[in-house]
């Protein structure tokens, strides 16, 4: 191995709780080496950023720069801290850090490196092990997360009323290029949406520029934003009944941005539950509430495709995404209609919409669909396998559709791996049978 300093020149270990790396032969195989005798085994990517060494990852350290002086109270957690290069900044603003974070490698990165900061693992979408905080920072951290409303309650539940939350995200573009962990980004006002439907309310915009979203939030007390936060807990178990009375009891909010995202999860429910006129009644009235926003007509897209108006939803979708571009369920309307429709852009809008949302197999499947259409097999694989990359259980669907895909670029032995996998989920599957029966015919 090459003893490397920050700097990258052969170096001895620096001191002060400054690491220096090892590398061996293959690239993942990287040690940091700490002036204690330390030795520590870390992951170079886009998960989380280490000091002094180059990854994917970007650098989040100018943003718990800035939310440092803001922060009131003795006691703040950093939530999704990584390798706890932004934790150091926090402990110098306050006296108790609580760093969370769900890899235990980075933590123990983390006890050399900000040793002064307490060290949790904790699964951030799950209940913290954090009784009561004065504030949390999470700085990209929610990109990462299959369901960031989850984790933000989670956090909502260790603040006061009025305790802030400071976010940092990257911003969202249409020809964005995430890499696993990430799996989304956000425009500021998605961001803000996001928070509000959490039980947060923005209270400044610390950064929209460059690359990057921050916001500094505070825990709201409004009962009409708890219920409302309450029918998003409840729809995402898939209690529909509770969430739709939650909404209810929203929709009677004075405030026009919680009516508007109380209406969106009535429609959301009630679409959810088969009631499609229920639905688009409440978009429609989402939309006239806010014409601004186009998640309204992305939903009203969804239900004209559901009943097979396609020429609809293609133009609801298309309107949507003039007023955001970036929304990633609009995006997926507008691929589906184009697609149904033969639409010369249904490749790119399938791309599009597997750009904003790589992990959602959705997408992911209609990019692959209409790439094999064109006989591009060895991107519809690539798409797959960029999907297979963000870790989450993928059903029989999913190996059975790939090992065709496989099968069709002449990777037989690919393809047999996949159908074995499929085998092992549903033995009884015909789909499964007829991807057999293929292979064993080849």
């Amino acid at each position: 191995m090459t003893l490397v300093g920050t700097s990258g020149a052969a170096v001895s270990p620096k001191t002060g709780g400054e690491p220096s790396y090892e590398f061996g032969r293959r690239e993942a195989e990287i040690v940091a080496r700490f002036p204690s005798g330390k030795r520590v085994a870390v992951t170079r990517g886009r998960g989380r950023a280490y000091p002094g060494l180059m990854s994917s990852a970007p650098s989040t350290l100018a943003f718990y720069q800035t939310f440092a002086p803001l922060l009131r109270g003795q006691h703040v957690l950093d939530v999704g801290a990584g390798s706890g290069l932004g934790t150091r900044s926090l402990c110098g603003q306050v006296s108790h850090v609580t760093a969370l974070d769900n890899d235990a490698r980075a933590l123990e990165f983390a006890r050399e490196y900000t040793p002064q900061a307490e060290l949790l693992q904790t699964d951030l979408c799950h209940a913290l092990p954090v009784d009561r905080a004065d504030a949390a920072v999470l700085v990209d951290v929610l990109g990462h997360l299959s369901r960031p409303e989850t984790a933000l309650r989670s956090v909502r539940a260790c603040l006061p009323v009025g305790g802030n939350v400071f976010v940092a995200e990257p911003k969202a573009y249409a020809s964005q290029r995430l890499i696993a962990p990430a799996c989304r980004a956000f425009s500021q006002r998605a961001l803000s949406q996001l928070l509000l439907r959490s039980g947060f309310e923005v209270e400044e915009v610390a950064s929209s520029v460059a690359s990057f979203v921050a916001l500094v939030a505070r825990r709201s007390g409004d009962a009409a934003l708890d219920a409302l936060v309450e029918g998003f807990h409840q729809a995402g178990r898939g209690q529909l009944h509770a969430a739709r009375r939650e909404f209810a009891r929203a929709s009677q909010s004075e405030r026009r941005e919680v009516r508007l995202e109380a209406l969106l999860g009535e429609a959301e429910a009630a679409f959810a539950a088969n009631e499609g006129d229920v639905a688009a009644r409440s978009y429609f009235e989402a939309n006239e509430l806010d014409a601004r926003d186009g998640r309204a007509l992305s939903g009203l897209a969804r239900v004209a495709l559901a009943t097979g108006e396609l020429d609809d939803a293609f133009r609801l979708a298309l309107d949507a995404l003039k007023r955001d571009p970036t929304e990633a369920a609009g995006n997926t309307a507008m691929a589906l209609a184009a697609e149904r429709l033969s639409h010369p852009d249904a490749f790119n809008a399938w791309r599009i919409a597997a750009n904003l949302a790589p992990n959602d197999p959705e997408a992911a499947t209609g990019l692959a669909r209409v790439s094999a259409a064109k006989e591009n097999y060895a991107f519809a694989i690539q798409v797959f396998e960029r999907l297979r990359g963000y870790g989450d259980a993928l059903g029989v669907d999913f190996h059975v559709t790939l090992g065709w895909l496989l099968l069709a670029d002449g990777r037989k032995n690919d393809a047999s791996v996949e159908a074995r996998y499929a085998s092992a989920l549903a033995p009884a599957s015909l789909a499964v049978a007829e991807l057999i029966d293929a292979l064993a015919a080849g």
